[in-house]
């Protein structure tokens, strides 16, 4: 789909540029996941790829994001 195109292209074009050194995007829709994919490293010193299905980051100030959607779905 569209979506999917756009986020594997914005998300790679960042790898490429440098801005990013990983990531895991995933996009799920009526409980089927559409794309989960691995970018860039996990590790890079040790070379371990980013992968869809094992990679863990840490997620530091991001889950502020979470915390504020979860709120405004509560208030919605």
């Amino acid at each position: 789909s569209e979506i999917m195109q756009l986020v594997d292209n914005e998300i790679s074009k960042r790898i490429d540029d440098k801005s990013l050194k990983g990531a895991v995007a995933s996009i799920i829709r009526d409980e089927r996941v559409l794309l989960c994919k691995g970018y860039g490293y996990a590790d890079e010193k040790n070379d371990i790829k980013a992968d869809g299905e094992n990679t863990a980051f840490r997620i530091g100030s991001v889950s502020k994001t979470f915390v504020a959607l979860a709120a405004m779905q509560l208030v919605e």
